[in-house]
């Protein structure tokens, strides 16, 4: 039970981190658009927003969201850098697009190439970094295999893209009510907190 409210209080956390980062986000679009810079400043360059800044200090609410898109861009710059130097890592030993796509044969070899290359090297740091990412698809596909299990015992399918209808909705609540405090119920949950997201992320 300490477990779970921990972890509840944990996702809540990063639930309310990523809306108040969507809400500052789109309160800099705003500021960008009004300027008629577009995308959210997205196609800018790190360059570009220097140039910006020059006339926007850092202390002014545009200069602020300059600031915070600068910071993001060199941030990604960053990334595309570390996976292109781990990318070209792997490929030593043979396997192929950055670990993206692991093929099972692969998965099989993970361990032992683990053990030929410690965690000290930056080969090493690099297949841990795709084991764990292994292993956290596989728990999650695990996962969604097993709600859809506890899901199919009360009559709901997941089909992605569908749009429900009223009734359907006032359906699920109603099971999920019927259920609380049980895996059904829990997993009734988890597919409605899904749904606002999407619809959030979509609006």
């Amino acid at each position: 039970e300490q477990k779970r409210r921990r972890e509840d209080e944990q996702k809540r956390r990063r639930e309310d981190e990523q809306k108040r980062r969507r809400e500052e986000y789109l309160q800099d679009k705003q500021l960008f658009a009004d300027q008629r810079i577009p995308h959210g400043g997205a196609k800018l360059s790190v360059e570009n927003v220097q140039e910006l800044l020059q006339n926007h200090p850092a202390n002014t609410d545009l200069g602020a969201a300059l600031v915070r898109l600068r910071d993001a861009l060199e941030a990604v710059a960053r990334r595309q850098e570390e996976r292109a130097a781990e990318a070209s890592l792997l490929e030593s030993v043979s396997i192929p697009d950055g670990g993206a796509k692991l093929s099972p044969a692969n998965v099989a070899r993970l361990p032992q190439l683990l053990q030929d290359h410690g965690s000290d090297t930056a080969l090493g740091a690099a297949l841990r970094r795709i084991s764990m990412n292994a292993a956290e698809a596989a728990a999650k596909a695990e996962a969604r295999a097993k709600r859809a299990e506890l899901l199919a015992r009360v009559n709901v399918h997941l089909v992605a893209g569908k749009r429900l209808s009223a009734d359907e909705v006032q359906r699920r609540l109603v099971l999920e009510n019927r259920h609380a405090g049980t895996e059904i119920g829990d997993a009734l949950a988890s597919v409605r907190k899904d749904t606002e997201r999407q619809r959030e992320r979509r609006e």
